[in-house]
């Protein structure tokens, strides 16, 4: 009997993995709804729920600290929904907290390196796919670079739905997965390469962020960290002149160096600067989803104020601050520097899921709209294993 049930546990644990690598190269189509407002990666995730009935009756809850946070911005949305209205983004809050209920009680028999080959398998079939899209339409990126008109990206028809920044930024940021292994720096650069390619600042930042984590452990880890440090130099050195003696770097400069002219770095401010004083005048939240709507209904009647003409505020922060109040805002900076504390001063990027946070936080500054499910498995999987329980606190 002993035998028998470990090997269905042992069957339901490769199960659930490979669910997850649906879930997360689903995931990735996060701008494709497939059934109202839910994605790939959200149809999938519903495939978990047979492995969490039968044992739904001795379930635990996620940390309280995470359920307080929840419960604060659903009620937050459903006050705030009688004067700006319900939007379906709830509903993803409610699957960031079902991926996490689902991984905290039926993931901790999965070991960490499971879950990082979880996470690499992803990693490659995502970049897979946008590299053969990126094939298919190699056309039209060769024409952004001989035209000499550099300010945006190559355009084409993105397989993500999110344009040139998701397209880049996916790839790059599975990269935490590959630091530790052997040939783990071919899938850095080649992201970089990637990200540069598409002239997407978003993934060029994640890929920097990426290659610094891995010299920096590289380092902590030689006998001979001056030696490291002078080939990374020569390396450095002989790619710049290379590529500048191209002219390769010249659009990621201006991507980078003209703002003004720059729809995306120009929008942002314009974004940021409608946003600001509609938060000191609604400090109370006006519900998850509502940013854009609630700012723009407030434009429409105000002199000198612009409406947003995009639809997200670009700033995970501040969109999060906007739709949840400033107590809410509070609650998530809280969470995130005690995430990010962790990461780089505790534990010295030992761990990779921690790391895929702090990648994702650092990114949410310029690019997502919500909280995703990539943190959300991320998260999971730290708490399964009581990862921040510590002798005086538990998170």
């Amino acid at each position: 009997m002993k035998i028998s049930s470990s090997t269905s546990k042992q069957s339901q644990d490769r199960y659930i993995c490979i669910l997850l690598v649906l879930v997360l190269v689903g995931s990735a189509f996060q701008n494709v709804k497939v059934i109202g407002p839910l994605n790939p990666g959200h149809l999938f995730a519903l495939c978990f729920i047979p492995f969490l009935l039968p044992k739904f009756r001795e379930a635990k809850f996620p940390p309280a600290v995470i359920c307080i946070f929840l419960a604060y911005i659903l009620c937050v949305s459903l006050f705030a929904g009688f004067q700006w209205g319900l939007n379906t983004s709830i509903i993803n809050y409610l699957f960031v907290f079902y991926i996490i209920f689902f991984i905290v009680n039926l993931g901790r028999n999965i070991s960490f390196e499971s879950y990082k080959k979880v996470f690499q398998v992803a990693g490659i079939l995502s970049f897979a796919i946008v590299i053969l899209n990126a094939i298919r339409y190699k056309n039209a990126i060769l024409a952004y670079f001989s035209s000499g008109y550099y300010i945006n990206h190559p355009y084409y028809p993105t397989i993500f739905g999110g344009g040139a920044n998701l397209e880049a930024s996916w790839p790059s940021i599975y990269g935490v997965f590959f630091m530790d292994s052997p040939y783990g720096i071919i899938y850095l650069v080649l992201s970089f390469i990637f990200a540069s390619i598409q002239v997407s600042r978003a993934g060029i930042i994640i890929s920097l962020i990426c290659l610094a984590i891995y010299a920096y452990k590289r380092l902590r880890e030689s006998k001979k960290p001056f030696l490291i440090l002078f080939l990374i130099f020569v390396t450095l050195s002989f790619g710049s002149f290379y590529a500048l003696k191209l002219g390769i770097f010249q659009p990621i400069l201006d991507r980078f160096f003209r703002n003004q002219e720059d729809r995306g770095a120009a929008g942002r401010v314009g974004i940021y600067d409608s946003a600001l004083p509609f938060l000191c005048n609604h400090p109370f939240g006006v519900g998850l989803g509502n940013a854009v709507s609630a700012v723009n209904r407030v434009a429409a009647n105000t002199v000198g104020m612009e409406p947003i003409v995009d639809d997200n505020l670009h700033n995970l922060f501040l969109q999060m601050t906007v739709e949840t109040g400033v107590l809410g805002g509070v609650f998530y900076a809280c969470l995130v520097a005690f995430l990010c504390f962790n990461c780089i001063f505790k534990h010295k990027f030992a761990n990779p899921f921690e790391n895929f946070l702090l990648a994702f936080f650092a990114l949410s500054l310029i690019q997502f709209e919500k909280i995703e499910i990539f943190p959300a498995i991320c998260l999971g999987i730290l708490l399964s294993k009581k990862y921040y329980s510590y002798k005086d606190f538990d998170l």
